[in-house]
C-alpha cells in the first residue's frame, strides 16, 4: 500500500489516498506519475509528488515499480478544488423533475433504437455492465497525454501502433469472473465529432479513485466542507408553473409516431403461466385502460385541444425540464474549474 499525503496550507500533512501496490502496477507504467495525477484530479490543482514533506520533486520517469517508497507528499501549485466527493450516485436528474412512466423503456427504443445517443458531446451509451461499472466508481476514461502522464505511461492491450492520444477505459476496481474487460482505447465513431472536454474526464476519474482510495478523517472533512460550501447547496432552476404539473405517469403520447397519440401496449404474458381466471382480469385491465383513453381524446375535441398541441406542449415541458437539469450541471463543473487549470495539454 502506498499513502499518499497533502500538503495544507499551514503546513501540516493530510492523509489522502491510500493506493494498493497492486493497482499502480496494474494501471501505469511510470508510477510516479500516474500516483501525481490521480492526485490532481482528487484535489483539482496542480501540483509534485516528493519523498519527505514539502522536499523536492521526485525523479517521475526513471522510478521502477519496485523502488516505490511506501509514502509521499503531494504539494499543490495553489489552492485545492476537491472533486464533489459524492459525485458518483446513480441518478443522473431530480425524481422531481422528471416524468416516470413504466413505459419510458419501450418508448425510447420505439423512438430511437438500440442506441439512443447519438454524440459524444451529449453522452455515452453504455451496456448495462459498462453503465453499473462507471455509476459505481469500478471504471474511468484517463485522457493522455496530460500534465503528468504521456500515452506510454499507460498500459495498452493493442498491438497497432501508438496513437498521437489515447481515452483508456481504466478498470480501478480489479475485474474478476470469467469475461474480463481489458483496459482498451476507446474509439468513438464518425468523423468530426468532438470528443468528451479533458478536463470533465479528468473530473470523473478524481470521483473514482477518491471513492476507491480515499483515506483518512483529515481528507474526510475536507471533502465534507468543499461540498458544503461548493456543491450541496448548488440551486437546482425552479420549473415553471406549468412544467411543475407535467408528470404524467399515465401518458399516451407517443413521439415516435408523428407526435401522435396511441394506445398503451398489452403487456406479454405466457399463457401457460396464468389461469383463466388471471388472462380474464388482465383483458378487463386493457379494455378499461382502452375506454379511459377514447373518454380523454373526446374530452380534448370537445374542448377544442387536438392532440398536436398537447404534443408540442408536451415537448416545451421536456426541453425545460432537461435545461433545469443541464444548468446545474454545469455550475458543478465550472465551480471546479475555478482552480488555475483550465485545459490540459
Amino acid at each position: 500500500m502506498v499513502e499518499i499525503y497533502l500538503s495544507t496550507p499551514n503546513e501540516a500533512q493530510v492523509l489522502a489516498l491510500s493506493v494498493p501496490s497492486s493497482d499502480i502496477q496494474r494501471l501505469s507504467n511510470r508510477p510516479l506519475k500516474w500516483l501525481r495525477f490521480i492526485m490532481f484530479t482528487v484535489c483539482g490543482v496542480h501540483g509534485d509528488l516528493s519523498a519527505t514533506p514539502n522536499g523536492h520533486p521526485v525523479d517521475y520517469g526513471n522510478i521502477p515499480h519496485a523502488d516505490i517508497a511506501q509514502a509521499y507528499y503531494y504539494t499543490p501549485e495553489g489552492d485545492s478544488n476537491f472533486v464533489d466527493y459524492k459525485a458518483l450516485h446513480d441518478r443522473i436528474t431530480s425524481s422531481e423533475l422528471t416524468a416516470r412512466h413504466s413505459q419510458f423503456r419501450d418508448d425510447v427504443m420505439d423512438h430511437d433504437g438500440s442506441v439512443c445517443i447519438n454524440s459524444v458531446e451529449n453522452g455515452i451509451f453504455l451496456n448495462k455492465e459498462l453503465h453499473t461499472m462507471f455509476s459505481s466508481g469500478r471504471a474511468a476514461f484517463l485522457k493522455t497525454p496530460n500534465f503528468a502522464l504521456d500515452t506510454v505511461d499507460i498500459p495498452r492491450v493493442e498491438a497497432d501502433p501508438m496513437p498521437p492520444s489515447c481515452i483508456t477505459l481504466q478498470q480501478l476496481v480489479p475485474p474478476t469472473g470469467y469475461a474480463q474487460l481489458p483496459d482498451l482505447n476507446t474509439h468513438f465513431a464518425g468523423t468530426g465529432v468532438l470528443l468528451p472536454p479533458s478536463i470533465l474526464l479528468d473530473y470523473m476519474y478524481g470521483a473514482a479513485v477518491y471513492r476507491r482510495c480515499g483515506a483518512g478523517q483529515g481528507i474526510e472533512g475536507m471533502m465534507q466542507n468543499r461540498f458544503l460550501a461548493h456543491y450541496e447547496n448548488i440551486p437546482m432552476p425552479p420549473p415553471s408553473p406549468t412544467s411543475s404539473a407535467s408528470s404524467n405517469p399515465g401518458s399516451i403520447y407517443d413521439g415516435s409516431n408523428g407526435d401522435k397519440f396511441k394506445l398503451p401496449p398489452r403487456r406479454r404474458y405466457y399463457k401457460s403461466d396464468m389461469s383463466a381466471e388471471m388472462l380474464q382480469a388482465m383483458d378487463s385491465i386493457h379494455l378499461h385502460q382502452q375506454t379511459l383513453i377514447l373518454l380523454m381524446l373526446l374530452s380534448m375535441w370537445v374542448k377544442g385541444t387536438t392532440p398536436e398541441a398537447m404534443a408540442a406542449e408536451r415537448q416545451r415541458q421536456e426541453e425545460e425540464e432537461e435545461l433545469c437539469v443541464q444548468k446545474a450541471g454545469q455550475v458543478k463543473v465550472l465551480d471546479w474549474l475555478q482552480s488555475d487549470v483550465h485545459s490540459l495539454s
